[in-house]
């Protein structure tokens, strides 16, 4: 029996399913299955009541499946046709799809009729709904019996050749799908999406006075990614009345990572929600192991979504909740070089020092999703995947060394302006050795004196440095000031399921919240 409604009763331990005719009979032992996030959970459990079919919750669900990217279930009252052509047909045959990704697709056959073996290759697969059509190559990877189907198989296939722009046009297709109140974000041009983040409050009057002297660099970038769809950023956006009003987007940080930013909604409108479900959904689709995401830690949205999630996840090697301080410098800084402390940029060996001080030091996924590992501490892979866009994402290393014993690394990241309008993504972080811990203020100034050349020389008038709340009293010691903290949360990708349903769960509770203040309000304007 197929199920795809129900209610849940946690009180009496019961579910009952919506169906139509079946023979289940009280106290028979029965098995299911079922797919959320792109996994597969299998359990079994007893019949309740017959009618209306009542079942008991399971005691134990076992995961059986870990699919790449979440599958979209196809509503029978919005199908989705695939013609399917290959040499052992005379003729393309026409098929709904019953679930679909940017990875592959799935429809049913008949074992009476049909005959679609293991490793069978599709030359053509054409997938067309409301007037959109995707086209490509693809092989079968699975058939899957339905219990008590005995004639009926789920055929799964998997998608070959997708070229980059299929698969993001795909990715989007699902997306607007599930969530039909949001769009591409590649429809907003760049007045208009600067000027909306002006009016949500998140381009400040500071962010905005150092990104004016670069702001043509700013607009150059925004269009080059914008131009047309590509793996490395996607945004989406809710619209009102044909304005924007709610906005959030996503870019590859790392080389395995994909980092949500510019979060952001006009007041009223309550689509941060919507905006937040459909950023995450993209980032399914996608291929990346980790996500990021930046945020004020008095900012309520962003703070709940994805600060409440992060305090539930205790595992270090699948979630890392930081707490930042910002010190913003003129890249005009210098001090008188302090005696002793030398500062070298590492390359070749010296990148290994460096490495060693990370494996030793970050002993969570912060080691892979931040590239600190030697092949990729220069972001050399994400650096060429922008160039291709004529943009840049690199990240220059320095030693800091004393009577040639490291003392310090500095890492400078450097980015297009306004890849991230914070500038997060042209940031600087110091990092004391072991060694150099009782000449610690020499070491940080020495480092800094080498790292605000390099934002000069980028044109940035001023440097943004991020470092661990904790230090910041040493900064303010040597003369710095502290802005606001931010707060960053890593993850796996494994938790995207937890925080989708998370996400789901707060709209649901301010849904009900929003209902009961309207009807108060309307109870209190009613003439006595």
């Amino acid at each position: 029996m197929h199920c795809s409604e129900g209610q849940v009763d946690l009180a009496k331990g019961t579910w009952s399913a919506t169906a139509g005719e079946q023979s289940f009979a009280a106290h028979e032992i029965v098995r299911g299955h079922f797919e959320t996030g792109g996994r597969v959970y299998t359990f079994f459990t007893t019949v309740i009541e017959h009618q209306p079919l009542s079942l008991g919750l399971p005691l134990a669900i076992e995961e059986r499946n870990h699919r790449h990217s979440g599958r979209y279930m196809v509503s029978a009252k919005n199908p989705i046709m695939v013609e399917l052509s290959t040499p052992l047909f005379v003729a393309p045959l026409l098929r709904p799809i019953r679930d679909l990704s940017s990875t592959g697709f799935s429809f049913d056959v008949n074992l009476k009729y049909d005959l679609f073996p293991v490793g069978m290759h599709f030359s053509q697969i054409v997938i067309s709904s409301g007037g959109q059509k995707f086209q490509c190559r693809g092989r079968i990877k699975n058939l899957t019996a339905y219990p008590g189907r005995k004639k009926t198989l789920r055929c799964g296939v998997e998608f070959e050749d997708l070229t980059e722009k299929t698969r993001v046009a795909l990715t989007d297709f699902v997306m607007r799908s599930r969530f039909p109140g949001i769009e591409d974000g590649r429809t907003v041009g760049f007045d208009e999406w600067l000027q909306f983040f002006r009016d949500t409050g998140f381009f400040s009057p500071e962010k905005a006075a150092a990104l004016e002297p670069l702001m043509p660099e700013v607009k150059r970038m925004y269009e080059s990614l914008t131009a047309r769809p590509t793996k490395l950023f996607k945004s989406v956006v809710a619209r009102e009345g044909g304005k924007v009003v709610g906005h959030m987007s996503g870019l590859r940080a790392y080389s395995k990572t994909w980092m949500f930013h510019h979060l952001a909604a006009l007041p009223g409108n309550n689509v941060g929600h919507l905006v937040s479900l459909g950023g995450n959904e993209c980032f399914d689709q996608g291929e990346h192991e980790y996500f990021k995401a930046w945020f004020h830690s008095d900012v309520r949205w962003p703070n709940r979504v994805f600060g409440g999630m992060a305090k539930k996840v205790n595992d270090a090697h699948l979630s890392e909740l930081r707490r930042y301080s910002h010190f913003v410098l003129p890249t005009t800084w210098s001090c008188e070089p302090p005696a002793g402390v030398q500062v070298i940029e590492a390359v070749g060996n010296d990148l290994s020092v460096v490495e060693r001080h990370f494996v030793k030091s970050e002993k969570g996924l912060l080691l892979r999703a931040d590239d600190l590992t030697r092949a990729e501490l220069n972001l050399n892979t994400v650096n060429a995947s922008y160039r291709t866009l004529g943009m840049q994402r690199r990240r220059r290393v320095f030693l800091a060394l004393r009577n040639d014993t490291p003392v310090g690394i500095g890492l400078a990241e450097v980015s297009s302006p306004g890849l991230n309008l914070s500038e997060g993504l042209s940031s600087f972080r110091l990092y004391l050795i072991d060694e150099g811990i009782p000449f610690a203020a020499d070491v940080r100034r020495a480092l800094l004196n080498s790292l605000m050349p390099v934002y000069r020389q980028a044109g940035r008038p001023y440097a943004l440095g991020l470092f661990p709340s904790e230090d910041a009293p040493q900064y303010v010691a040597m003369g710095f000031d502290a802005g606001k903290d931010s707060l960053c949360w890593t993850a796996h990708r494994s938790l995207y399921q937890q925080i989708f349903n998370h996400i789901e769960r707060l709209f649901e509770v301010l849904k009900k919240r929003q209902a009961r203040n309207l009807a108060t309000a309307r109870k209190n304007r009613a003439p006595a």
